[in-house]
């Protein structure tokens, strides 16, 4: 396991739990002062979640998880952006990728950015996206991926996953358009 140290000396410890390095990294630019961010909180348990579905037998029963395309993709710029813009470099050295695209206009990196191409938010939410939803339902498995036709630009990311309601159908947390599932599998939990 590598450890990085910060420039206050504190030690992350580089083990993939991507939210204590993301809550380290935030505590140390801010911890002076000199740079406040706000990072979404909801954002942030839900990449830990996330994290925890390279390893899906150590999942508690009942766990879900809602993703989305476009909240994701829009958040994670948001993230990056505010805890990059904390750092600050000495001569000769170089600016993130994303100040170095919006400085050159670097349509690698401002195409479908709602960061650095605010003014294309609102087209960026309203077009079709990938959903992604699964839930452990003992003695079940419930995977579904569709598209979804547009989705709130709202920062919330507590959605319940792949509800199964009282009728054994599927509840979306997204909107979905119709006919439009891509992938929609309930299996027994492996033995």
């Amino acid at each position: 396991m590598h450890t990085i140290k910060t420039t206050s000396g504190a030690p992350i410890t580089l083990d993939g739990d991507l939210l204590a390095i993301m809550e380290a990294l935030y505590r140390e630019v801010t911890s002076s002062g000199k740079c406040t961010v706000a990072l979404n909180d909801a954002f942030l348990d839900v990449l830990q979640k996330t994290y925890g579905l390279r390893y899906p037998d150590a999942l508690p029963d009942d766990f879900n998880i809602a993703l989305n395309q476009m909240k994701v993709l829009a958040e994670l710029d948001r993230t990056v952006f505010a805890i990059t813009t904390c750092f600050k470099f000495g001569k000769g050295t170089t600016d993130f990728v994303l100040t170095r695209a919006a400085k050159t206009g670097d349509q690698r990196y401002l195409a479908k950015n709602v960061v650095l191409n605010p003014e294309e938010t609102s087209d960026f939410f309203a077009s079709d996206s990938q959903s992604f939803e699964f839930r452990i339902h003992k003695p079940l498995i419930i995977n579904v991926e569709y598209l979804s036709p547009g989705v709130a630009d709202d920062g919330l990311f507590q959605e319940e996953g792949a509800v199964l309601t009282s009728d054994e159908n599927i509840k979306f947390a997204f909107p979905r358009g119709p006919g439009k599932v891509t992938h929609n599998e309930m299996f027994d939990w492996p033995r």
